[in-house]
């Protein structure tokens, strides 16, 4: 509705011989253009100082969730040694894919995340019995990990700052797996 209603309303102020409304939807034109320019660089480049007026307004910054994914990527690739990662949610999983260049299995815990694309396969075989990580999201439902998934050392925690301003915290689990993981179709 709205698109249709802004090709209207350009419609109607082109077509005018008005200067009034020709002025008005250029001032329309380069005042969303501005917007849209000083919002791209703040995800990319954080302009806008929002924790010199309120940590809240700093914490509560929408494009934060831009923030901590290459991190979480570099830092499950600086174990050498694991060949796949456990996640609750389908979101984590696309995320640590794209960030370790698929060079990590990963595969999506079913009795922690609703269906998705990555319940279509079955953990290979050559990877069971193999060192892995089980890794969440402060704030995810975490599965029973302990089921199928064998720790091998304390939970590591790594928190993701942007400016001085904590964006999000991890947690991460190395271990094995074990011979019968609760993933689909296995």
């Amino acid at each position: 509705a709205y698109f249709t209603f802004s090709i209207l309303v350009t419609k109607y102020f082109l077509d005018s011989t008005s200067k009034i409304r020709r002025s008005l939807w250029y001032a329309a034109l380069f005042a969303s253009l501005f917007i849209s320019a000083i919002l791209t660089l703040h995800a990319r480049f954080n302009v806008i100082p929002l924790g010199r007026f309120s940590q809240e307004l700093a914490v509560t910054d929408a494009t934060n969730s831009f923030y901590g994914w290459r991190e979480l990527g570099a830092e499950l690739m600086k174990s050498p040694g694991m060949e796949f990662v456990v996640t609750p949610s389908h979101q984590l999983s696309a995320e640590i894919i794209y960030y370790t260049d698929e060079k990590i299995f990963v595969q999506t815990d079913k009795k922690a995340a609703r269906p998705s694309q990555f319940d279509l396969w079955r953990l290979p075989d050559e990877l069971k019995g193999k060192k892995g990580f089980n890794v969440w999201a402060e704030g995810d439902a975490v599965g029973p990990y302990g089921e199928y998934f064998t720790p091998t050392a304390g939970i590591d925690a790594l928190t993701i700052f942007r400016d001085g301003t904590p964006v999000r915290s991890y947690r991460i689990v190395p271990g094995q797996g074990s011979l019968s993981p609760h993933f689909p179709r296995n």
